[in-house]
Parts: C-alpha cells; structure tokens; sequence
C-alpha cells in the first residue's frame, strides 16, 4: 500500500489543518485557560504537539518530566522548551534528537508556552513520574498540586484533539496528526526552506513532507486575481474603449448611407405565389 502510494495509486489521507480561525478559538477558549487543571493540561499537551511537531501517540503516553526540561540560551538569556529523551519515530531512532523544534518563550504575552509549561511542571503530583498526569476534578488555585498520581491513558490521549475540537466547539472534528500538520504547514510557507523544517519535524525525505504543502482557497483566489491583473492590466474604474470605425474596416456603411439597405442574397429555393382566398 504505501508504495502503491508513492506511486500515485493508492487513496492517501490528508489530515485537515487547523484554520486560523479555530487557532485563535482554541487560544482564547475556557478549555485552554491556564488558570484551571484541564485547561493548562491541554494548553501545554497542544503546545508540546505543535511546536515538537510529534507524531505517535505511543510516544506521547510514555513520556516522563524528565523528557523535557528548560534552557537559557547564552547568548540572549532567552529561556526555551528543549526535548531530550529519545523516542522511536516512524522513521528511525534517534539518540539525543537531531531532529526537534523548540519551544521559545515570549514573555510580554500571556500566552507565552514556557511559563505555561513551568506552571504546569511545577503542579504536577511528586509522585508520578509521568508528564502527562490525570487534572483533578476539583482544586482551589492556591493548591501546590492539580494533578492527580494517575497517567492519563494511551487511548485518552489518542483522542485529544478530536475531544478538544468538540468542546471548544471549532468548525471540524480535528485529529492529533491534525497539530502536526498544522506545524509543518506553517514552517513551510514561511521563510524556511524544507531542509529547516524536517529539522524540526523529523520527516526523513523531502517527499514525506510535501503533503504539508497545500494550498488553501484564499490562496488559489490571490493566486488567479494576480493572473487577471497581469493579463488584463485595466485602471479601477475605466473601460475598455470601442473599436473605432478605422479598426471596423469596411463593415461600416459609408457616411450619408444609413438608409441604404444591403443587397439582397440570391435565394435557392423557388419564389411563394400567394394566391387569393376564395370566398
């Protein structure tokens, strides 16, 4: 299947990107509000998937708070979001990763993806190792832990997006692979050539990262108006002028005939004799 894939012959799926209407739905949501258990949980489990670019959710069950941990860049003091532990990809397996984004911080924003996953490190139970801890059904803010000493499951997290979809209430039912997606989608029509985003998203070939290429209907309409402004380059607000009667040739009658009619065609078929109607 997968070769009849490249070959152009198998049915390939497509995960949707998430538009940027619902990027900006999710962010302003309740249910990514860093002020309670679930909406931090998910705030920084979506960062982690966008800005990580990860794929396979096994991979995401199994991670621990050792897997990420914060760096302060030497040259500009500037913290970010580094990922360390290795993981089995689809591709091969890295060491210490080659291939991995970063997650930077921005600290004028309040949504700055360093101090929520800081805020997040720092209210997880002691006693799991696991990143990804169940959220308590009730707290109070004051509360040094909000997590629960319970992994949430492979299955749960497997259904992330597409739970967060529905809740937050977003245009469609997006998937997991939907965040990657989107990831590599945006690096690739930035200023970035392909070779810099599969540093970030691990993709080992240049073919595997091609589906990430689309283009959306805005796009295509800018694309076609360029077409019709280099085709037909006509000013706002003018029209395009009448032939002159040089440019008509002569299909115009000669001045001071306008009531001479053209000549009659011979006709082929034989003459009507109307005759008179007897009464």
């Amino acid at each position: 299947m997968a070769e009849l894939k490249r070959m152009g012959k198998g049915d390939v799926t497509h995960f949707p990107i998430i538009s940027d209407s619902d990027l900006q739905k999710l962010y302003f949501s309740i249910h990514m509000s860093t002020l309670t258990p679930q909406g931090l949980f998910n705030k920084v489990h979506f960062d982690a998937r966008l800005y990580f670019c990860r794929r396979r959710n096994k991979n995401m069950y199994s991670m621990t708070q050792d897997t990420f941990y914060i760096v302060n860049d030497e040259n500009t003091g500037r913290k970010y979001v580094e990922k360390v532990v290795d993981e089995m990809t689809k591709n091969r397996r890295f060491g210490k990763e080659a291939s991995s984004g970063l997650m930077p911080e921005t600290p004028d924003s309040p949504f700055c993806h360093v101090a929520s996953f800081e805020s997040y490190i720092s209210k997880l139970h002691p006693g799991n190792a696991r990143i990804w801890q169940r959220p308590k059904d009730t707290f109070n803010a004051e509360d040094q832990i909000w997590y629960c000493n319970v992994p949430v499951g492979e299955k749960k997290l497997s259904s992330f997006m597409s739970g967060l979809s529905k809740s937050v209430g977003l245009s469609k039912s997006y998937t997991n692979h939907s965040i990657r997606a989107t990831g590599a989608t945006i690096l690739s029509k930035g200023m970035y050539g392909l070779a810099h985003v599969m540093a970030v998203t691990g993709h080992k070939s240049v073919q595997s990262l091609s589906v990430y290429q689309r283009v959306s209907s805005d796009e295509k309409i800018q694309m076609a108006d360029m077409l019709f402004k280099n085709i037909v380059p006509v000013p706002k607000n003018v029209l395009p002028a009448l032939p002159s009667t040089e440019q008509l040739g002569s299909s115009m009658p000669p001045a001071g005939s306008e009531n001479v009619m053209a000549p009659a065609l011979p006709s082929t078929e034989r003459p009507t004799i109307m005759r008179p109607i007897p009464f």
